[in-house]
């Protein structure tokens, strides 16, 4: 029986350096793939990053682009600003205010007529009328020109007293 334990630990010792030996050289073959994928993968990506020919052109150009959108949207916003504190600056002054009103209205009173007629405005209408009509709009808005441009200066709080 000693004989039978030492032939199955010499038998198993045998298989245990056989195991370690195609362990180790699958180990080899491993790392070998490992990196030889680790190098496809690097040389993949130097490619993906460094575009070349066409695909560069465009890139480029794409960039320019985002480039004079975002400078066009922040002049933009920067316009939109000023125009919005000018305006509520002017709104302060009673003549622009006066100016505003009067000119919603007299827009509002046109876009009445035409609603409420659904035809031309000045059918069946005299021509005296439509004169007169004229006439009126005319002499308004010449006073309006004459006071604003006595009163508007008075009123203005950028110009200093």
């Amino acid at each position: 029986m000693e004989q039978h334990a030492k032939q199955a630990k010499r038998q198993a010792k045998d298989a245990t350096a056989e195991a370690e030996q195609q362990a180790a050289e699958m180990a080899k073959e491993l790392r070998a793939e490992a990196r030889e994928v680790r190098e496809e993968a690097e040389k993949a990506l130097e490619e993906a990053q460094e575009p070349d020919g066409l695909a560069s052109q465009a890139c480029s150009a794409l960039r320019a682009l985002r480039a004079q959108l975002v400078a066009a949207a922040r002049g933009a916003a920067r316009r939109g600003a000023y125009a919005g504190s000018w305006v509520a600056h002017e709104l302060q002054n009673p003549v622009v205010a006066g100016n505003v009103a009067l000119g919603a209205g007299a827009a509002v009173w046109v876009l009445r007529g035409y609603a409420k007629h659904q035809a031309r405005y000045l059918k069946g209408r005299s021509d005296s009328g439509i004169i007169a009509a004229v006439a009126g709009v005319a002499a308004l808005l010449a006073t309006d020109v004459y006071v604003s441009s006595k009163y508007y200066a008075r009123f203005d709080k950028s110009v200093s007293k």
